[in-house]
């Protein structure tokens, strides 16, 4: 999956960082945009982000196919412009396989009030690709360069991308095995022996403590060749930091050699460093490469009480392995979809609300008795839930929801979904739009701004009216850890105008490979491409890139997978450049 923000300003910064997207997309602040729900307690499932400058392009975030465009124009509200350009653009792109089986995933990027529409963008039913323009920010409210992003998918695609579509993460058995990427999380069951030193061997010495009385979530991240675990409640909190493994990604297959051979000669035979080696970089053996049942895991964790650290089986019979790809709760991640009273646009969700409201004081009742505090009204409850709203740790929180709710963008629904918006009594809008005139003009500049008539039908029916919403910044963060690449991701990574060479002196017409030649390339190759990537922690950034440029040379642009290369010295005892130039002369054109 290849993934960016629609702001790409930080030149200077060749690969950005979750840092980086954060600061390309500033914005979605409570009263001015935020997600998921407004002040006055409505569904809003997208982000109002302010453009860098007043000429930044806004650009497509991934490949994708446009099924809605519409000119910007004006609409003006409540005295307030909102420029009304209108991009919708359908996205589809895998993010693992099972087995053979790649796991692909389609989802919808919408992207309201541009100014203006870019003069190369697509039409409706053409291909758009990352990076792409789509045109320039515009108005909302008055205030402008500024853009509404929404991240949309349907159940069956949110099933593929999270793993689930409810609640928390289950932690009954082991996450999913067909997404992998991220983070590698162990959770080690409360009381689970702890020891002093690394124990070698069968025979454990005697334990120097346990773990605790609540369960942890081991966190192991790999990177710039060293190793960090982080100790975590399954609440999220942090309860330390084990002393930083240097070079242990370096070192992994060393490590791995090392823990094979030090199994007997006979379990050496069920045994091979390659499955140690995942065990030690995934907690947990993905391929097929053979590893003892029983093979120990030991690591140094941070436990309560223990800040220097313990050694711990991160292998033993009884803890469960996941990742970021299971968007596990102790990372933030929630999926709300308890808002079934109703169609409307009102967030009436159990769960969202528990989240706002502050717990009750001591002594707080519900039936105020002598000497107890009495129960706050609906008034005070909403006065809370506002002010919890504005707190930057519960926007934090809020920024990992996944809820469900309908669509506003339907011109047929606009009337119902908002016709709460005209009641009295409800203390989250102490303003209501009583008079129909008002009411009519709201439901009017709504209407101006819906699409949902107008996309092709296997849209309409693989998102219903009602679906899942994903904070824009978060989703394009977490998902940019998932080095796993479609097919099509894959070919565009071919260099499709190649060169053939002759002997002397190099002939330099171009030859367009194209693009179906460059996707039957990679048909055969991509889900082990991708395992090899992810197993060895290159799929992501510069590694990547240097990794392509070998592989491509190494396979004449993945034509063959064996040498094939006759490097020969001439006549001045030199090697010739580039060796490219031998492949075309076994395979001909390339």
């Amino acid at each position: 999956m290849i993934i960016s923000p629609p702001f790409l300003s930080l030149s200077d910064i060749p690969v950005y960082d979750g840092q980086c997207v954060k600061d390309v997309m500033p914005g979605g602040i409570v009263g001015s945009g935020a997600y998921p729900v407004s002040q006055a307690m409505g569904w809003h499932g997208g982000l109002h982000i302010h453009a860098p400058t007043n000429m930044e392009p806004v650009r497509a975030i991934a490949d994708g196919i446009v099924i809605f465009r519409r000119a910007a124009g004006n609409a003006r509200y409540d005295n307030e412009d909102h420029s009304t350009g209108c991009v919708v653009i359908r996205h589809v792109t895998e993010i693992g396989a099972q087995g053979t089986t790649p796991v692909t995933v389609t989802y919808y990027s919408i992207t309201q009030h541009l100014r203006q529409l870019d003069h190369a963008l697509p039409p409706v039913g053409r291909a758009i690709y990352r990076k792409d323009r789509l045109g320039l920010a515009g108005t909302i409210h008055g205030e402008s360069d500024r853009i509404h992003l929404e991240i949309i998918a349907g159940d069956a695609d949110t099933l593929r991308l999270v793993g689930r579509t409810t609640g928390e993460l289950a932690l009954g058995g082991n996450g999913r095995t067909d997404a992998v990427y991220g983070q590698a999380y162990v959770l080690v069951p409360a009381k689970t022996a702890c020891y002093s030193a690394q124990p070698v061997g069968v025979t454990l010495p005697a334990a120097a403590g346990d773990s605790g009385n609540d369960d942890l979530i081991i966190g192991m991240r790999y990177e710039a060749g060293s190793a960090t675990l982080t100790t975590h409640k399954l609440n999220g909190d942090i309860v330390g930091t084990a002393p930083r493994e240097t070079d242990a990604e370096y070192n992994l297959y060393t490590e791995a050699g090392a823990r094979h051979r030090r199994l007997s000669t006979a379990d050496q035979l069920i045994s091979s460093p390659s499955g140690w080696y995942e065990l030690l970089r995934f907690g947990r053996n993905l391929g097929t490469d053979p590893l003892p049942a029983n093979a120990a895991h030991w690591r140094k964790v941070a436990v309560p009480g223990q800040p220097g650290g313990v050694w711990i089986n991160l292998n033993a019979a009884n803890t469960r392995k996941f990742s970021d790809a299971d968007f596990p709760h102790w990372s933030g991640w929630k999926l709300i979809d308890d808002d079934v009273a109703d169609d409307n646009s009102r967030c009436d969700s159990t769960v969202m609300n528990a989240m706002l409201t502050s717990p009750p004081p001591p002594g707080a009742t519900a039936s105020p008795q002598s000497g107890a505090t009495a129960a706050p009204t609906p008034a005070q409850k909403a006065a809370d839930r506002m002010h919890n709203l504005c707190k930057s740790e519960v926007q934090e929180k809020l920024a990992r929801t996944i809820c469900k709710f309908p669509t506003e963008w339907a011109k047929d629904e606009v009337r119902k979904r908002w016709a709460w918006t005209r009641e009295t009594g409800n203390p989250h809008m102490p303003y209501p739009l009583e008079d129909e005139t008002d009411f009519t003009e709201m439901a009017d500049f709504a209407q101006k701004l819906c699409f949902w008539e107008d996309l092709p039908a296997e849209d309409q029916n693989r998102l219903t009216i009602k679906h899942w919403h994903f904070h824009p910044r978060e989703f394009i963060k977490h998902l940019r850890m998932c080095g796993w690449l479609g097919k099509e991701e894959l070919a565009q990574l071919l260099p499709r105008r190649s060169y053939k060479y002759g002997l002397n002196p190099p002939r330099t017409d171009p030859v367009n490979i194209g693009w179906v030649t460059a996707l039957q390339r990679f048909s055969t190759y991509s889900n082990e491409f991708n395992r090899v990537t992810r197993k060895y922690g290159i799929g992501i950034g510069f590694r990547l890139a240097h990794f392509l440029g070998q592989v491509f040379i190494e396979t004449d642009i993945i034509r063959t997978m064996k040498e094939i290369g006759q490097g020969r010295q001439n006549s001045n005892g030199h090697w010739p450049a580039p060796a490219m130039e031998f492949y075309t002369v076994f395979l001909g054109e390339a």
